[in-house]
């Protein structure tokens, strides 16, 4: 008979002068079987389909402040906006805009709220210009 039992599962432990009884081999294996079920189960859940751990959108600017409504607080949002232009005589390039916020380090360029996030096209990096189409992705 065990002697011990471990933190936390509560196996079945054994000294060298313990005898050993195949109903505590047992009951060990069903803890460890309960437990890897009820690890499996929450895995399964937080990152179904269904449920992933974040949403991603896009919205279009329109020079001044805008409100993206998610339906839950996010704890991270990182948007994203690229455009093509012509610059002096030189071809086409790509303008590259990219804000990221856990907690408004953008100041009112990307600012968290209640129910999503707000943006703004006043200062750099501009995350609201006029016409601009930008996508984010926001995490729980």
């Amino acid at each position: 008979m065990s002697s011990n039992k471990s933190q936390n599962l509560k196996l079945h432990l054994w000294e060298p002068e313990d005898n050993f009884l195949r109903t505590e081999f047992n009951e060990n294996f069903a803890a460890i079987d309960a437990a890897v079920r009820a690890v499996r189960e929450i895995a399964e859940m937080a990152y179904s389909p269904e449920q992933k751990p974040y949403v991603t959108g896009s919205y279009t600017g329109n020079g001044g402040k805008l409100e993206i409504n998610l339906g839950f607080k996010p704890r991270f949002v990182i948007t994203v906006s690229m455009r093509s232009h012509y610059a002096s005589g030189q071809p086409n390039s790509w303008t590259h805009y990219f804000a990221m916020s856990g907690g408004n380090l953008q100041g009112e360029q990307l600012m968290l709220t209640s129910n999503g996030f707000s943006v703004s096209g006043t200062n750099w990096p501009n995350t609201c210009d006029s016409g601009r189409i930008y996508d984010y992705i926001a995490f729980h």
